[in-house]
């Protein structure tokens, strides 16, 4: 999911993970609402968790200690069945268990969604390894660039995704749907 603030990458997330029976939301802002999703505070409810959807609010330490994210997408890779969703590619520090879940998730049943305002700051594995892309307005050419290097060119229609909540699909094959529109 990629794209600026308030362009609608957690809606768009909310309303495909409903369908999921299994998710856990690694939530770095902290103030977004989940419906029908339960809450876990802390590190040692979320290596409790065996099945449902649950929204992980993590603490300052897992966004400035590598060892925390290190240890959950791990556990995450070890649970296997699940779908993870970061909201802030961003805010998450960089982790090997992170790129390994990104490249090797799905031989243990784990999808990996991440979302980011900034794609030119997440690593080209996290973008190149994805087998769907919800493209949402990018304003600046260096995070369009970002993209069609990770998607080996894709036509992605940028002008027609200037209006509120549009956004492009584009499939591990590398095409492209859209633009739709996201109906709140």
């Amino acid at each position: 999911f990629l794209g600026p603030s308030g362009s609608g990458k957690t809606e768009l997330a909310k309303a495909l993970l409903r369908a999921q029976r299994n998710a856990i939301v690694l939530d770095t802002k902290r103030t977004e609402e989940w419906a029908d999703v339960g809450e876990v505070l802390g590190p040692r409810d979320i290596y409790r968790v065996r099945a449902g959807r649950y929204v992980y609010r993590v603490d300052r330490d897992f966004l400035v200690d590598k060892a925390e994210p290190e240890r959950f997408f791990r556990w995450a890779l070890a649970a296997g069945n699940r779908v993870i969703y970061v909201d802030e590619q961003l805010d998450v520090p960089n982790s090997n268990a992170e790129k390994i879940l990104a490249v090797q998730g799905r031989a243990a049943g784990v999808g990996l969604w991440v979302s980011t305002q900034r794609p030119h700051g997440v690593p080209l594995y996290a973008l190149s390894e994805c087998n769907h892309q919800f493209i949402f307005r990018l304003r600046l050419k260096r995070d369009r660039e970002r993209v069609e290097e990770a998607t080996s060119g894709a036509a992605i229609p940028w002008d027609s995704l200037e209006r509120e909540f549009s956004f492009a699909y584009v499939d591990g094959k590398g095409d492209v749907s859209g633009p739709a529109r996201l109906k709140l």
